[in-house]
């Protein structure tokens, strides 16, 4: 049976920063690409629409204070990514200058879902990691002094 062959990030023809995060320049550049779709004059948005308002709003806010530092950028980028993942999914494939990103009119709900859904996945990887190491203490025996002060102040 032949193997299926998953395409390269580099051959697939969206930006990396579309697909995953590296680091915070790729939501400054993720979050600045949707902004200019969404402040092009016609453009697949409702300029005055209450949700395009607060995004451009939200946008507005970061640059003042910069991407950088900012936590709510990190959540907003991964909401987009979410709404660009479900696009994907839905069409197979997506333009921003043509397919548009339903923004709700406040948000700040969906950016704190976000925060709450990775601190909640966070929680449950570092305890996956927590519970396979000491399953791995129990199975394997005796670990060296060093490794176990280091797993206890891990914990």
């Amino acid at each position: 049976m032949p193997r299926f062959e998953r395409p390269r990030a580099s051959t697939i023809g969206t930006p990396v920063y579309h697909r995953r995060r590296r680091d915070w320049k790729d939501d400054r550049d993720l979050i600045e690409e949707v902004a200019a779709s969404v402040n092009k004059l016609d453009g697949p948005y409702e300029y005055y629409d209450k949700g395009v308002f607060a995004f451009r709003e939200k946008v507005k806010g970061y640059r003042e204070v910069g991407y950088e530092n900012n936590k709510n950028v990190f959540y907003l980028g991964i909401w987009l990514r979410e709404k660009l993942s479900e696009m994907s999914r839905k069409q197979a494939s997506y333009d921003l200058r043509v397919h548009t990103i339903p923004f709700p009119e406040d948000l700040e709900p969906a950016i704190l879902k976000m925060k709450t859904k990775h601190s909640i996945q966070h929680k449950i990887t570092t305890r996956h990691s927590l519970w396979t190491l000491s399953f791995q203490i129990l199975t394997c025996g005796v670990l060296r002094e060093k490794e176990c002060r280091c797993f206890i102040m891990a914990t």
